[in-house]
């Protein structure tokens, strides 16, 4: 039995609250025959969940300082294990969420990803996500051929979108709001045009209003402009959404969302909220007949059917890409995405 080999590596590590640093020599998981490892090329920057953990927001006990961060690095394959069999070495893929415990006890893993040497099996990944066809390597996704790296850092987000429009059950001619236009909320109102649904977006900020019309999302509203209830009114003829989507993760969004469905619509909550949320629902969901459904993160699938469209050009997101800095200049970038998000959409840290 061959020996395998044994990885460390650098990572983004939040140290403290608002303090990103780049730490080297961190060991990695030991590498077996079910094992995938990416070298880093880019890291993608995700604005909602990294900026709760980046802020101290942490989402469970689990969590804390020194925490490594990040689940989209972009890479070369140069390991895979003989038990894999969907990728090779030399692929360009993407890889996502590690377990808390991955790495040495004196660091928390917040998913883990933002590294230059990623490591996907089982003891990186819980086995919830382990069968036969669905082993803990397939926590990597590849890039095909006519796309880089740029693209497949929008691979997980392109996939959290796909599946809340999955669960929602978008259909054609569809009346659809989408609130925030952050990369979920873009991708979003994408995958709902290439199904027929008629779209409507709105974000508080333009810059990201003036994204999502150069990905081809036909009306992106300014919400900071105009108000949208009665814009949604008037689009509608008065009679509200068929589906509404809220992306901003904002939980003061949810009633809007209420508010502005049509009877027997559906409301889905695509953001995380880490705030507590009370709900009169004779007052609210029962009037209308409404339903309410949430979907938390993507598989392998559902990343594999975001890099397919991007390959059919049913998906932009090229435009949606602000800043791509060093990897050394990380503090820089998680201030930017902090403080700065009239000025920043997607953040990406090159590590070469």
């Amino acid at each position: 039995m061959g020996k395998h080999p044994k990885f460390k590596t650098r990572a983004i590590v939040f140290t403290a609250k608002e303090k990103a640093e780049l730490i080297s020599n961190i060991s990695c998981p030991e590498v077996d025959d079910e094992t995938v490892v990416i070298q880093a090329k880019i890291s993608g920057l995700s604005r909602g969940t990294e900026t709760d953990m980046y802020t101290g927001n942490f989402h469970g006990p689990e969590y804390s300082f020194p925490l490594i961060t990040g689940y989209e690095p972009v890479g070369r394959a140069i390991f895979v294990g003989k038990k894999i069999t969907h990728i090779k070495e030399g692929d360009l893929a993407v890889g996502f969420n590690l377990l808390p415990d991955s790495y040495p006890k004196s660091y928390c893993s917040g998913w883990g990803g933002a590294v230059e040497y990623a490591v996907y099996n089982r003891s990186s990944a819980s086995p919830l996500w382990y069968s036969e066809e669905f082993c803990a390597g397939r926590r990597v996704a590849r890039v095909p051929n006519s796309l880089d790296e740029k693209d497949g850092i929008f691979g997980v987000l392109g996939g959290v979108a796909y599946h809340g429009v999955q669960r929602v059950g978008v259909k054609r001619d569809d009346k659809v709001v989408i609130i925030g236009l952050g990369v979920i909320g873009n991708c979003a109102a994408q995958f709902c045009q290439s199904l027929g649904a008629r779209v409507i977006a709105f974000d508080l900020h333009e810059l990201r209003c003036e994204i999502a019309r150069k990905c081809g999302i036909r009306s992106a509203v300014n919400a900071s402009k105009y108000d949208i209830k009665e814009i949604v009114a008037s689009y509608t003829g008065g009679s509200g959404a068929d589906v509404v989507i809220e992306c901003s993760g904002e939980v003061q969004n949810i009633d809007l969302c209420v508010d502005i469905a049509g009877n027997d619509g559906r409301v889905h909550l695509q953001g995380a909220y880490l705030e507590p949320y009370a709900m009169i629902v004779q007052k609210t969901l029962f009037g209308k007949n409404l339903s309410m459904s949430s979907s938390c993160g993507a598989t392998p699938h559902h990343i594999d059917q975001v890099f397919q469209q991007m390959v059919n050009k049913q998906l932009v997101v090229r435009p949606m890409i602000t800043h791509i800095l060093p990897v050394k200049d990380v503090q820089k970038g998680y201030q930017l995405n902090l403080h700065n998000p009239d000025k920043s959409l997607k953040i990406g840290f090159l590590w070469k």
